[in-house]
């Protein structure tokens, strides 16, 4: 009996490491080469944002990844009165696997965990947004929002609201539901430009 309960608490033991040894091989995707070489490169940066208009005012956007995979992003833009006003937001960030896109680009996968509602333009940010990455020319670009108006198959949701306006005044609050997946197409027109030292 004590013979086959060693056996057996040995048999546990070596299946719980190779267990743990798979479980490190699916986690370690971003610590492939290639993925710290673009994380590396992402991090020795700062970005900076073209002018970007948004309901009537220009936002100008600076991001910082750092190696302790955080990212924060701040926000700059001149209210009606002349100030200039900060506005910013930090999330967790994860490089994933290399993705070859439809238009034969190369792209990283990057998963953003927001860790204050300001860090995305909406109102109200998704708690993970899956998105895509390329550096070209020092120019980071991110993926276009992919929509699925379905909400079928592997895709996130979001809650959005949008106030009902009657006379002027807000009258209610419409809710509705938004599916998405992460991008397939990389969006040219928001380049953010490597920060060049002084």
């Amino acid at each position: 009996m004590f013979v086959f309960l060693r056996l057996f608490i040995l048999c546990l033991f070596s299946l719980s490491i190779t267990a743990c040894i798979d479980l490190e091989e699916d986690l370690s995707d971003s610590q492939r080469p290639e993925a710290q070489a673009f994380k590396q490169q992402l991090i020795s940066n700062q970005w900076k944002s073209d002018g970007t208009p948004s309901n009537g005012i220009l936002i100008t956007s600076y991001l910082f990844f750092l190696s302790d995979n955080q990212v924060s992003k701040r926000r700059f833009f001149t209210d009606s009165s002349g100030s200039i006003v900060e506005i910013s937001g930090t999330a967790d960030y994860s490089i994933g696997k290399k993705v070859i896109l439809p238009s034969g680009l190369s792209a990283f996968e990057l998963n953003l965990m927001n860790k204050s509602i300001s860090f995305d333009s909406d109102l109200i940010p998704p708690p993970v947004t899956l998105e895509l990455v390329i550096i070209e020319d020092d120019i980071l670009y991110f993926g276009l929002p992919k929509i699925i108006e379905t909400c079928k198959g592997e895709y996130l949701e979001r809650v959005i609201t949008d106030a009902v306006v009657e006379n002027g005044s807000i009258r209610d609050f419409d809710t509705r539901t938004e599916c998405y997946a992460r991008p397939n197409s990389i969006n040219f027109d928001k380049p953010f430009r490597k920060v060049e030292d002084k």
